[in-house]
């Protein structure tokens, strides 16, 4: 196991249809299975090299930065492997950066595809497409006009030969994500990691994990483009941990009480909140 997507191959050989995520679609509890997660980045993957994802020399100066966007759901795992099987690297940016904080961090990585959750996230963006040359792409997880949809493609034999042979060439130093800073300490900083700098820190923290069971159920939060929830996601999956999205801040309580988790990375300010708001009920 040397690349970040072979934790979900293994997954997809013991337990394929086991829940590997879920997130709350209009009101009920939705669940992608260990084979229909690996299948749908496999689709998504074939549909981004048709786009003509560069990645003929897997050195960071020449991969093809993907940038994406959207808070925690099912699909910004499955993109994230799908980026990965391309030989792209994918550029995630917090949801509530600021439209000029966001032209800079794509005019800086020369981003060309934008990985979109929909509607919100595109008119919160709009504004600075214009000022983002490289800019040919954007696709979103919720269909809408006048953009591409992540699962609208048609099976290709040339393509998914592309991408077996793509993944075949990846290697643990080959670089994964770039991961921008806040901005709080001036302009956004990228941060380039690679598969084996994410594995290393998965496999090195498996120890500790001898309270889980295989399908326990982890509640998520925090945003998946800080390296820390990304790195506990993988976590998850190599563990056989069952994901499931919180809604919002708001619903936490709420979605603690109906995923009932085994387990749920949070910070102290978090867990003051959601007291808060249990005292709040209380009164």
């Amino acid at each position: 196991m040397k690349r970040l997507f072979d934790i979900v191959t293994e997954q997809v050989k013991s337990r394929p249809g086991s829940t590997m995520l879920a997130s709350k679609v209009n009101g009920t509890w939705k669940t992608v299975s260990c084979k229909e997660s690996m299948q749908q980045a496999c689709q998504f993957a074939e549909m981004l090299l048709g786009l003509g994802v560069k990645n003929e020399v897997l050195d960071p100066e020449q991969q093809e930065k993907i940038a994406m966007i959207s808070p925690n759901r099912p699909e910004w795992i499955i993109a994230d492997l799908a980026v990965q099987m391309t030989g792209g690297i994918l550029t995630p940016i917090y949801p509530t950066i600021n439209p000029e904080e966001f032209a800079f961090i794509m005019n800086q990585a020369e981003v060309r595809i934008l990985i979109l959750s929909g509607q919100e996230m595109y008119d919160r963006f709009q504004e600075a497409f214009p000022n983002i040359p490289t800019l040919q792409h954007i696709i979103t997880f919720d269909k809408m006009p006048n953009t591409k949809y992540w699962l609208d493609y048609q099976f290709s034999a040339e393509l998914e030969l592309k991408r077996k042979e793509v993944m075949a060439r990846i290697q643990g130093d080959t670089v994964a994500t770039i991961i921008y800073t806040s901005g709080t300490t001036g302009q956004p900083k990228g941060v380039m990691l690679t598969h084996n700098n994410i594995l290393s820190n998965v496999l090195d923290s498996m120890p500790v994990f001898h309270f889980s069971e295989t399908d326990d159920r982890a509640l998520s939060f925090l945003p998946l483009n800080h390296i820390f929830e990304k790195m506990v996601s993988y976590i998850y999956l190599h563990a056989g941990i069952q994901i499931y999205y919180a809604e919002s801040m708001d619903t936490i309580g709420d979605n603690l009480k109906e995923v009932k988790p085994m387990v749920f990375t949070c910070v102290p300010r978090l867990l003051e909140k959601v007291y808060e708001k249990i005292v709040g009920k209380g009164m």
